[in-house]
């Protein structure tokens, strides 16, 4: 197991959800947290390597387009500490989304639960090592209106 390799899955999510990341109607946050919600979602998983989403109603042109960019990512990070381009075998973001989360204690009053969801990134290299990240609060900006 590598340290140098720790920060890959934190560098996969703040890619993924940042605002460099508009595709057509709105930003890929957005987009996830509009097909969760319009299917009652709470969990979601998407492949960084594969580029899938399960469950299938994420697997949009917005996500999935996004996450094959997101494997440059991985790229330029494994040739920028010596790695192998193929080093990493599997990247997996987790998603949880629960709209109805009150603020209160742990939340700002004007809290938007239904616009967060949190979402944790696990590398797997091919040597079987895992590189996690704790589960990080996303915040989307619109609803993007889903056909």
């Amino acid at each position: 197991m590598s340290r140098k390799l720790n920060g890959i899955p934190n560098n996969i999510i703040d890619s993924l959800f940042s605002t460099l990341r508009y595709e057509d109607k709105g930003y890929v946050d957005d987009w996830v947290v509009s097909v969760m919600k319009k299917h009652d979602l709470r969990e979601a998983k998407l492949d960084v390597m594969k580029v899938e989403a399960t469950p299938p109603h994420l697997a949009i042109k917005p996500i999935l387009s996004n996450l094959r960019s997101v494997q440059h990512v991985i790229e330029n990070e494994l040739k920028a500490n010596g790695f192998p381009s193929d080093y990493i075998s599997e990247a997996i973001i987790e998603i949880n989304y629960d709209p109805t989360l009150p603020a209160g204690t742990f939340y700002p009053e004007n809290w938007e639960a239904e616009k967060t969801f949190y979402a944790k990134a696990t590398v797997t290299d091919i040597e079987g090592n895992k590189y996690e990240m704790l589960e990080k609060a996303i915040h989307s900006f619109e609803n993007v209106e889903l056909e």
